[in-house]
C-alpha cells in the first residue's frame, strides 16, 4: 500500500472565504469569479443566474444561499465606488462552479483539487476502517 502524503490540501476557495459578524461562512461572486478565471465580472452574472435557477429547482430557496449586496470595490486610480456583488453560502459557491464556463482554465485546477481531496478522504478512511 502507498503511503498518502501526510500535507493536507489547501482548498483554492479558502483563499477567498470570509467569515461574518455571526461566524458564518460566505464568498463574494467577485472574488469567486477571479478564482474561476474570468477577467470581466459581467460575464460571469450569467453563471450566478444558472446556479439560482439549480439552486431553486433543488427545492431550496435562492434568498437562503444568494445576497445581491453591493460592496465597495477600489478603482484603477485609487477611488472606491460601489459595485453590485453576491454573497454566497457554501452550497451557491458549489452551484457556481458547476455552472461556471468549463473553458476557464481555473475551473478545471478546481475540479482536480475537489477530485484529489475526495480520493484523500476515501483512502484515509478506507485504511482507518
Amino acid at each position: 500500500m502507498q503511503k498518502e502524503n501526510s500535507t493536507p490540501h489547501t482548498s483554492p476557495f479558502d483563499a477567498i472565504r470570509k467569515v461574518d459578524e455571526r461566524g458564518n461562512e460566505y464568498w463574494s461572486a467577485r472574488d469567486l469569479s477571479k478564482l474561476l478565471g474570468y477577467t470581466q465580472y459581467n460575464k460571469f452574472t450569467s453563471a450566478i443566474q444558472k446556479a439560482e435557477k439549480a439552486c431553486e429547482e433543488s427545492g431550496q430557496a435562492i434568498s437562503d444561499h444568494f445576497t445581491h449586496t453591493g460592496e465597495m470595490i477600489q478603482t484603477g486610480k485609487g477611488a472606491k465606488r460601489p459595485f453590485d456583488t453576491v454573497l454566497l453560502s457554501r452550497y451557491a459557491r458549489y452551484l457556481i462552479v458547476q455552472n461556471a464556463d468549463p473553458a476557464k482554465p481555473h475551473r478545471s485546477s478546481v475540479k482536480i483539487f475537489r477530485r484529489k481531496k475526495r480520493r484523500t478522504k476515501h483512502t484515509t478512511l478506507w485504511a482507518s476502517g
